[in-house]
């Protein structure tokens, strides 16, 4: 897809992957008759951001559920163990409860980097396409052109 594109086309493209799934939607619709480049990079910025906000919240999902599941779990195991060794011991439970909030604030932390990363590939192809060169990702490209060349030109 080497073809020269105008500034505007540069800036639209640009601004689908920076602001994310819905203006990327938006700017599709509006722009996928008007320009093939610009339909292409909107589409092409709508189906990351929609994967990647899919996967931070399944992670998220994990993280709310899974992990306090788990929690609980290792508390009751540990009321067992600890009452079998030193019952009535507060100190066991004190630092089981430290562990227990230190895994769930780094479940937390390892989301937030996920996130933060999903979209650090967002701000790159922004600027990739700002420059006017072409930006693919390896699978959703291939989507994005079959999506666009099926849209109903005006």
């Amino acid at each position: 897809m080497d073809v020269v594109i105008t500034s505007k086309e540069k800036v639209l493209a640009g601004l689908a992957y920076v602001f994310g799934r819905l203006p990327a939607l938006i700017i599709w619709l509006v722009k996928k008759d008007e320009s093939r480049v610009v339909g292409f990079h909107a589409m092409q910025a709508f189906l990351y951001s929609t994967f990647a906000d899919l996967l931070v919240l399944i992670l998220l999902m994990v993280q709310l559920f899974f992990l306090p599941f788990l929690a609980g779990l290792t508390w009751l195991l540990t009321n067992l163990v600890a009452d079998g060794f030193a019952p009535e011991s507060p100190v066991i439970f004190l630092i089981l409860s430290m562990l227990m909030v230190l895994v769930f604030m780094a479940g937390i932390a390892l989301v937030s980097a996920v996130a933060f990363g999903l979209n650090i590939f967002n701000i790159v192809g922004a600027i990739i396409v700002f420059l006017g060169k072409d930006w693919r990702y390896p699978v959703l490209a291939i989507w994005a052109e079959k999506i666009n060349h099926r849209a109903p030109t005006g």
